[in-house]
């Protein structure tokens, strides 16, 4: 038997399982969710059969009435709320992380940012590209500090390269 798959690099599985794989992130265990969620179908299902059962009641009505009575009766709703793709929870984790070591950085050194640039250039990055990150950093730094959102301001196989230059500048400042 032949199959005719399509060959895939290391990076393009590794974007596709980044974007396929998701994490729950509503704020409990995530081994909670495995009893949480089938309970809570439960919940839903319970309720209506006893608004049924209140419906219908005990006294002997009409068919008419019973009818009326059982076609208000209206399911409750609950539905799960999304998990997250990985790559945002990763991608916001190293910009929390960048948001981090720039504020020390800064604080320390005003030419912190000067040795960021200078380890983008070495990784061989196009100069363009490398302005291109460098506002977008300062734009991350100045959002961090106005607690705005920053998960959409970089992708993630970017971010982590800035992450990289932005260590490797760190470190050189000790």
């Amino acid at each position: 038997m032949m199959y005719n798959a399509i060959m895939k690099t290391p990076h393009e599985k590794k974007t596709q399982s980044l974007a396929r794989d998701r994490r729950n992130t509503f704020g409990q265990n995530d081994k909670a969710s495995r009893k949480l969620i089938p309970r809570r179908k439960r919940w839903v299902n319970r309720t209506f059969r006893h608004q049924w059962k209140l419906a219908l009641g005990t006294s002997a009505a009409s068919l008419d009435e019973i009818h009326e009575r059982i076609s208000a009766t209206k399911r409750p709703r609950w539905t799960k709320q999304p998990d997250r793709p990985l790559e945002d929870i990763l991608r916001a984790d190293v910009l929390r992380t960048i948001v981090e070591l720039i504020g020390a950085g800064t604080s320390a050194d005003e030419r912190f940012l000067d040795r960021v640039e200078r380890a983008l250039v070495e990784t061989t990055l196009h100069p363009h590209g490398v302005q291109m990150i460098m506002g977008r950093l300062a734009w991350i730094t100045e959002t961090a500090r106005h607690e705005e959102p920053i998960s959409e301001s970089l992708d993630y196989q970017t971010a982590r390269i800035v992450l990289r230059a932005v260590r490797h500048a760190h470190t050189a400042s000790r």
